[in-house]
């Protein structure tokens, strides 16, 4: 997990990074909902802003695939409390049409929430 200092250095020194994919198809955002919470994940969208439209990166299978958006992954974690919902919150701001795309197998992230057993607040 690296810290907030880290990923502030390498956004300034590569800021391509904050929707670079890696070997795994998967892109810095993606990592900082599930693993690193609100303070990564608001230093990326800060730097860029479009990571929030940024699907896991499925281009090189040659399928006609959807993968999740990042509010798919912070949904899917809802129930984290507080901070989860906070995450969901700055996602959604930085890219609203989220709520409503559905992601592999057509869910949307409500269904993610839903699948976690999220409160009400979300």
């Amino acid at each position: 997990q690296a810290g907030l200092e880290v990923v502030k250095a390498l956004l300034h020194a590569y800021p391509a990074a904050a929707i670079t994919s890696d070997q795994f198809d998967k892109r810095p955002l993606h990592y900082a909902v599930k693993y690193s919470g609100l303070e990564v994940v608001t230093a990326l969208l800060k730097s860029c802003p479009a990571a929030a439209s940024k699907r896991k990166d499925l281009t090189d299978l040659d399928l006609p695939l959807h993968d999740d958006l990042p509010l798919h992954d912070a949904a899917g974690l809802a129930s984290k409390g507080k901070e989860g919902l906070q995450v969901m919150q700055v996602l959604l701001q930085a890219y609203p049409a989220a709520a409503s795309t559905g992601g592999k197998d057509g869910l949307l992230p409500l269904h993610s929430a839903l699948g976690v057993q999220a409160g009400m607040e979300v």
